[in-house]
């Protein structure tokens, strides 16, 4: 899974209370987890903080993002992986989840997002096809234009998330076109297009 939006050195460390509070706020589980791999300092839990995130109705899987070697798995989770500029030319997908260029993706949002997306796809010559069948598509790309949602590329088959993008207050505050050519930025990045 990749997640975009770069990890600042000056960032503070996430707290137990932190991830607390985003649950009892109903953040999306996906974000959470994003904040845990992009936390700069893993979790040190012990057994009483351990109750009292069960107590506080922390879900298991993120508990276990947070414990030692889980704050790894995060990472890794949402990490993205650049190859070189060589293996790039040779034609190789330039993400962690091995999207090969070319891939056919269905986009499945609302009032109108989905064409701001295939425009700015298209603009940043994200090497994806966008297809507007979903029977055709090999990912579906979903999310809406709105503070604190996420985008999200899901392979259609393993139900793998390979790339998600936090929409931030930034974006959102100059409507969903821009949006969309933020998140075609980040698949740009992520996906090596031109």
């Amino acid at each position: 899974m990749v997640f975009c939006g770069a990890v600042l050195g000056g960032q503070r460390a996430l707290t137990i209370d932190d991830v607390t509070k985003m649950v009892q706020a109903g953040v999306a589980k996906d974000l959470i987890l994003k904040t845990i791999a992009e936390s700069p300092v893993p979790f040190q839990l012990n057994p009483d903080q351990l109750i009292a995130l069960k107590r506080t109705g922390v879900p298991d899987d993120i508990v276990r993002a947070m414990m030692p070697g889980g704050h790894s798995d995060a990472k890794k989770a949402f990490h993205i992986t650049r190859f070189s500029s060589q293996e790039q030319a040779a034609g190789r997908s330039a993400d962690a989840a091995g999207v090969p260029a070319g891939s056919k993706v269905y986009i499945a949002t609302a009032d109108g997002f989905d064409t701001y997306l295939t425009a700015a796809l298209r603009k940043n010559k994200v090497p994806l096809m966008v297809v507007s069948e979903k029977d055709k598509a090999e990912y579906e790309l979903t999310g809406a234009p709105k503070e604190q949602s996420a985008v999200r590329l899901v392979n259609v088959k393993t139900h793998e998330v390979v790339f998600a993008y936090t929409i931030t207050k930034k974006d959102a505050k100059h409507g969903p076109e821009s949006v969309a050519e933020a998140c075609a930025e980040r698949m740009k990045e992520a996906f090596g297009g031109e």
